[in-house]
């Protein structure tokens, strides 16, 4: 089974995930971000993009979606605690760019396979 994706979703416009969400649309994505600080979405302003007022919203229109944040906890935060997961469609990617524990990894990865995400 071969998937397209057009719509990839990013969350964590910093020093490393602002150039990984540039190339995305570089490359002619369709990038969907979210930013809680508005002054991070400096990262994506000289490309083509559309921002999302929330994580859900952002989540419910994107078919992939690229996540760079600070650590664990602030993933567990955009995952659960600000809705994600519970936005995103059934086969949804998320990738996680984060350097946190790698044990933690697999935590977050089994809970977003439980939900439904890959």
């Amino acid at each position: 089974m071969t998937t397209t994706i057009s719509r990839v979703g990013f969350i964590g416009l910093g020093d490393q995930g602002g150039p990984m969400a540039e190339a995305i649309a570089e490359r002619g994505f369709a990038l969907h971000v979210w930013a809680r600080r508005p002054a991070s979405l400096s990262a994506v302003e000289r490309i083509p993009h559309t921002v999302h007022r929330t994580v859900a919203e952002l989540g419910a229109s994107a078919e992939l979606i690229g996540l760079c944040l600070r650590d664990d906890a602030d993933i567990w935060d955009v995952l659960d605690g600000q809705g994600l997961l519970a936005a995103v469609a059934s086969g949804t990617i998320i990738v996680n760019h984060g350097t946190g524990d790698p044990a933690e990894a697999v935590r977050l990865g089994e809970h977003v396979a439980r939900a439904g995400g890959v």
